[in-house]
């Protein structure tokens, strides 16, 4: 039987903050970081997909299917948000395919887990319907492999928040991508602390696909939509503070996606240097010709 309420409202506004980003990311030219982000993206496209079904059914057996083809998406986070900040840090040596299929290891056995969960009850010890005034929701009971797969997944995202942390730390002028990369997990963390521990006010919906949805969101306008994903901070910290010359880098669009402290000295106050990031540099210099 199917239901219609208002609880299928989370779901489908993640789903749709994903498609957003997707349509973003892949309108901007190729820049590293960017396929990782696409593919957090559709993560967390395909967990918000299985929920948003999961809401529309009364029946334990179809909620159970949707809950499994959540999975690839959920066991698939972790692993795209640590290769998104290995790309972004321009570490790919990093993220070779020996090393991206041991990362996979875990998800792979979450996902066949979840898929076979009917032999071993090793993702959810039991599932029962809970009816609810205008909601038939699902009640889950953990097995003994799902905190391993929360402990590993948090793991997972520290240490790529970590490393977005430590590069994007290296510049001043990085200060709306260093806020996005603490924001976006701090809105995950938030809301799947609070499903986990049972003070959600809506106890049958997990919240954690709409807080990753948010998340992408703010990473992407943090960190690709401004065109700082053109350049690794990196590079910002080993080549253009050593420099005494002015150096301004420019988008395709010839917006400033960085400077270093010597072009900012020149060209703006010390206190405005912020300001300069995403503005045409026709604005500032408008008498000097690119071409």
């Amino acid at each position: 039987m199917l239901q219609l309420t208002a609880w299928s409202l989370p779901s489908l506004a993640a789903m749709l903050l994903t498609v957003q980003v997707a349509r973003e990311v892949r309108r901007t030219a190729p820049v590293a970081g960017a396929p990782a982000l696409l593919a957090l993206a559709g993560c967390v496209f395909v967990w918000s997909l299985g929920q948003f079904l999961g809401t529309l059914t009364t029946d334990l057996d179809w909620k159970m299917l949707a809950s499994k083809l959540q999975y690839p998406g959920v066991a698939g986070l972790a692993v795209t948000w640590l290769a998104f900040a290995l790309t972004y840090a321009r570490r790919p040596a990093r993220l070779g395919r020996s090393v991206l299929a041991g990362l996979c290891l875990v998800p792979a056995v979450t996902v066949v887990l979840a898929w076979t969960n009917a032999l071993h009850g090793a993702m959810w010890a039991d599932a029962s319907l809970v009816r609810t005034p205008g909601f038939v929701g699902l009640h889950l009971e953990y097995g003994w492999w799902f905190p391993l797969h929360v402990a590993y997944s948090y793991g997972l995202i520290a240490a790529g928040t970590l490393l977005l942390v430590y590069e994007l730390a290296a510049s001043p002028r990085h200060r709306r991508a260093f806020t996005a990369v603490i924001v976006a997990p701090g809105i995950v963390a938030l809301l799947n602390v609070i499903y986990l521990s049972g003070w959600s006010p809506l106890p049958f919906l997990d919240p954690t696909p709409l807080g990753f949805a948010i998340g992408t969101f703010v990473l992407n306008r943090g960190l690709l939509h401004s065109g700082l994903l053109d350049l690794s901070p990196a590079l910002h910290r080993e080549v253009l503070e050593q420099l005494d010359d002015g150096v301004v880098v420019l988008d395709d669009a010839g917006r400033i996606i960085d400077l270093n402290a010597a072009a900012a000295e020149m060209l703006l106050p010390d206190d405005q240097a912020d300001a300069a990031l995403g503005v045409p540099i026709d604005t500032l210099l408008p008498h000097q010709s690119l071409t």
